[in-house]
């Protein structure tokens, strides 16, 4: 099994293109119990973007939590860009809700079902609903 997917994986990620990502999406690996889990990731060329991550475990493979994404900061403009039309970027910045439920196979292995809900934010009251649904392995 591993040889078929290491196969897969080098002869379509080498003729793959790259882009940025949409948006954080949490391992399988869910937060332990009344403990907290903080992500930030910072990407920096001609915008600079962060993405920032906030879970909370609840126990029994549960974890809910809160997410800030694509707040982008345009440099050579000095302003924070908002995308609310059809732009390059139009997801940014998204303010969500997320949830996650992960199901332990063994010790190394686990399925996560996870959503993360919530809206794209702008000052002139044009949010628009953003969601993503999940299943990692």
């Amino acid at each position: 099994m591993k040889t078929i997917f290491t196969f897969f994986l080098l002869a379509f990620g080498l003729i793959g293109f790259a882009q940025q990502n949409f948006i954080n999406v949490p391992s399988a690996e869910v937060t332990a119990k009344n403990k907290l889990f903080f992500q930030q990731q910072i990407n920096i060329n001609e915008i600079i973007q962060s993405n920032s991550t906030l879970a909370f475990g609840l126990g029994k493979g549960f974890e809910i939590g809160a997410n800030v994404l694509g707040l982008n900061f345009k440099t050579n403009q000095q302003f924070l860009i908002e995308n609310d039309s059809l732009d390059k970027d139009p997801y940014n910045p998204l303010i969500l809700l997320n949830g996650l439920k992960s199901f332990k196979i063994n010790n190394q292995q686990s399925i996560a079902l996870g959503t993360q809900v919530g809206f794209n934010y702008t000052e002139r009251n044009s949010n628009k609903p953003a969601s993503l649904t999940y299943l990692n392995y």
